[in-house]
């Protein structure tokens, strides 16, 4: 569910910051209000400053993520938006990425919906 949270803040910013807004000043709004929550927020500022460092990284956390789609499997489930989060830390891990905290995955909506104003 983190993993979740993590893509929507990530597609958020990339949104965001395409029409030339501050992500930082977004996640200042939401995060203090409807998302007020210290994941939210640690994330949200994770993502808003470019800065993945943590223990907790991407590799660690694709791990977790193909537990929960294995485990859906098994049951003859989907998870599609486990599905999106995991070729997104696919695409940061293959980046160079993996080391970094597992919001580091902002990265692939933010190069993918390209520069702000664009």
């Amino acid at each position: 569910m983190i993993a979740l949270a993590i893509e929507a803040l990530a597609e958020a910013a990339a949104l965001t910051e395409s029409y030339g807004l501050k992500a930082e000043d977004f996640f200042g709004i939401v995060t203090s209000t409807i998302f007020e929550n210290p994941a939210y927020k640690s994330y949200a500022d994770n993502i808003a400053s470019g800065s993945y460092e943590s223990e907790f990284d991407l590799v660690l956390g694709l791990k977790d993520v193909n537990l929960a789609l294995d485990a859906a499997t098994a049951r003859n489930a989907g998870l599609p938006a486990a599905e999106v989060v995991r070729a997104n830390m696919l695409t940061a891990i293959d980046q160079g990425l993996g080391d970094k905290d597992w919001s580091a995955l902002a990265e692939v909506p933010c190069q993918r919906m390209g520069p702000a104003g664009g």
